[in-house]
C-alpha cells in the first residue's frame, strides 16, 4: 500500500512537470507523457469497484446480493459496489419480459418449471466445464461490455446463470484471474454436476450449509480451498435477541403500522374485513397457537385448503388458533381464502381462529412474526427455510414447485431440518403440521440440526475474500479491463506487458 501512494505521488509530481513544460515549449514527447500518466493516476483510483451479480428469478438472488452488498460497504465505505441485474442482459431486450414469464410460469405452470430445469440439469452431464453448458438466453457481450466500462476488481455472483456467463468469457479469453476474481454465492440445494462445475471454475464459491460444503468436497472433488460455508447472506435482524416480552409486544402491535397506508399491497384483511392501520384495534394474541403462511412473491401453494387443514386441527384440540397469510401476487390465493372464512364464519366454524391476509409484507416484519409463531409453513426455496432454521421455528416446506426446490425440500428433510408437504397432500399440511411439533424425537432433532446451521452461519469469509482480493489488485495484481484487452489478439499482448 505503501509503494501504491509513493507512486501516486510520483505520478502527480511527473504530472505537473510536464504540464508546465507543455506551457513553455510544447512537444509531441511531454504530451505523450501527460497523456499516459494520466491514464495510470486514472486507473490508479478506480481501483476500488465491486460488481454484483444478481437476478430478479425469485427473491433469494437479490436478497443474497443485497446483504453482501450491505456487507462489503460496512467492511470499507470507499468501495463503489454495484448490483447487475442479469436479465438486463437477456438478449433481444427481454429482461423484463422474462422476469414476469418466470413469475406466471412458476405460479400456474410448475411442471414445466420442474421439465426445464431437468433438461438444463441433463445438458450438463456430458460437460466438463461450466463454461460448456448450454447458456442461449443471455448476451455475453453486453455483460462484456458493462465489465469494460465499469472494470472491477472483483466479482460476486449470486445466480449460477451469471457465473456460467463470466466463466464462458474467460474460457475465450475476453477475461481473466488477472483483471478480477471471481466469488459464487451458491443459493441452492442441489446435488448435480450443473452446479459443481460452476465451483471448480471460480475462485471461491459460498455454501449456504456446511453439509452441502462436505457433499461438494467429498462426492464431487471440488478443492476444500475453493468451497466455504457461509450460509446465505440474509437480514441480519434475524440473528438481534428476541424475548417473550418483545415476542408479546410485537404480536399486540403487528397491525398498527402507517406505512402500510402508502403502500396498498401491504394492507392487512383481518377477519372479514380491511383493516385502517392508524386506528385498527386488531391483533394477534400472544398467548393463541400461531401459525406464518408464505410462500415466496408468487405464493406457491394451495392456501385455501392448507388453512382448512390448519382450522380443522386447532378444532380437534380446543386450541384458538391465529395465521397469518402472505400471498404475494397470487391474488387466487388471497381470494380463496376470503371466501373460505366467510363461508366457515357463516356456519360458526370461526370461533377461536383469527385470519390475517396480506398480499406483500416487509421482510422485518415477516421474521418477527415467523419468530413468533410455532410452526411457519412455506415453499421450499432457500431464504425462508434457512431464516426458519437460524430463527428456531419448526418449518413445513411445501414441496410443489419442483426444480431446485424439490432438491431443498429433500434436503431439508433428509438433515431433520424441517417436515415437507408434497404437491398432492396439501390437505394434509395441518394434520402433518401439528404431527411433527408433538413429536418429541423430531424436535429433539431439528434443535440440534437449527443448532449447527446457526452455528455455521458467517459472512466472515465473503468480507476476507473481497479484502483480500482487492488487496491484491491494490498492489499490483490487477490488469485493467478494457475494450483493447477483449480482442483475442491483442489480450495475450497486454498479459506480456503485465508481466503476468
Amino acid at each position: 500500500m505503501r509503494k501504491k501512494i509513493e507512486m501516486r505521488f510520483v505520478c502527480k509530481l511527473f504530472y505537473k512537470q510536464q504540464l508546465k513544460r507543455l506551457h513553455s515549449a510544447p512537444d509531441w514527447l511531454a504530451l505523450c507523457a501527460l497523456i499516459f500518466v494520466s491514464w495510470q493516476f486514472s486507473f490508479a483510483q478506480e481501483q476500488k469497484k465491486v460488481v454484483i451479480l444478481s437476478a430478479s428469478y425469485g427473491s433469494g438472488h437479490n436478497t443474497s446480493a443485497n446483504a453482501i452488498a450491505k456487507q462489503l460497504r460496512d467492511m470499507d465505505p470507499t468501495l463503489d459496489v454495484e448490483i447487475l441485474y442479469t436479465e438486463k442482459y437477456m438478449r433481444f431486450g427481454l429482461g423484463d419480459l422474462s422476469v414476469n414469464a418466470f413469475s406466471t410460469i412458476y405460479q400456474k405452470f410448475p411442471d414445466f418449471y420442474d421439465h426445464r430445469f431437468q433438461s438444463a440439469m441433463k445438458g450438463a452431464s456430458n460437460k466438463s466445464t461450466a463454461a460448456e453448458i448450454p447458456n442461449l438466453f443471455f448476451n455475453e457481450k453486453a455483460l462484456l461490455k458493462d465489465l469494460v466500462r465499469k472494470d472491477p476488481v472483483l466479482v460476486f455472483s449470486t445466480y449460477h446463470y451469471a457465473s456460467i456467463m463470466l466463466l464462458s468469457l474467460r474460457a475465450k479469453g475476453l477475461i481473466g484471474p488477472e483483471n478480477f476474481k471471481i466469488g459464487w454465492v451458491d443459493t441452492d440445494f442441489v446435488h448435480e454436476k450443473f452446479f459443481y462445475l460452476i465451483s471448480f471454475g471460480v475462485e471461491k464459491t459460498f455454501m449456504a450449509h456446511p453439509l452441502l460444503t462436505e457433499e461438494r468436497i467429498r462426492d464431487y472433488g471440488v478443492p476444500a480451498e475453493r468451497v466455504v460455508t457461509t450460509g446465505l447472506p440474509i437480514n441480519q435482524q434475524a440473528f438481534l435477541p428476541f424475548t417473550e416480552a418483545d415476542r408479546q409486544t410485537f404480536l399486540k402491535g403487528a397491525f398498527k403500522t402507517p406505512d402500510q397506508m402508502k403502500h396498498p399491497e401491504t394492507k392487512t384483511w383481518f377477519n372479514g374485513e380491511w383493516i385502517d392501520p392508524r386506528t385498527t384495534s386488531a391483533h394477534f394474541d400472544p398467548n393463541a397457537f400461531t401459525v406464518t403462511i408464505a410462500s415466496g412473491r408468487a405464493g406457491l401453494g394451495d392456501y385455501a385448503k392448507i388453512f382448512k387443514g390448519l382450522v380443522e386441527q386447532a378444532h380437534a384440540r380446543g386450541i384458538k388458533e391465529q395465521v397469518l397469510a402472505v400471498c404475494g401476487d397470487n391474488q387466487k390465493n388471497f381470494d380463496q381464502l376470503v371466501r373460505f372464512y366467510h363461508q366457515e364464519a357463516q356456519k360458526g366454524e370461526m370461533k377461536n381462529i383469527d385470519l390475517a391476509i396480506t398480499h406483500l409484507m416487509d421482510n422485518q416484519k415477516l421474521i418477527n412474526f415467523m419468530r413468533s409463531s410455532q410452526v411457519f409453513i412455506g415453499k421450499s426455496g432457500s431464504q425462508s427455510p434457512i431464516e426458519a432454521a437460524i430463527l428456531g421455528v419448526p418449518s413445513v416446506l411445501l414441496d410443489v414447485l419442483g426444480g431446485q426446490e424439490h432438491h431443498t425440500a429433500e434436503f431439508f428433510r433428509k438433515n431433520n431440518l424441517a417436515e415437507v408437504v408434497y404437491k398432492n397432500e396439501q390437505a394434509q399440511t395441518g394434520a402433518k403440521a401439528f404431527a411433527y411439533i408433538e413429536d418429541p424425537e423430531r424436535m429433539r432433532k431439528l434443535k440440534v440440526g437449527q443448532q449447527l446451521t446457526k452455528d455455521s452461519y458467517t459472512m466472515t469469509p465473503i468480507a476476507d475474500f473481497a479484502r483480500e482480493s482487492i488487496q491484491e489488485a491494490i498492489q499490483g495484481g490487477h490488469v485493467k479491463l478494457t475494450r483493447r484487452s477483449s480482442s483475442p489478439i491483442i489480450y495475450p499482448c497486454n498479459l506480456a506487458l503485465s508481466g503476468r
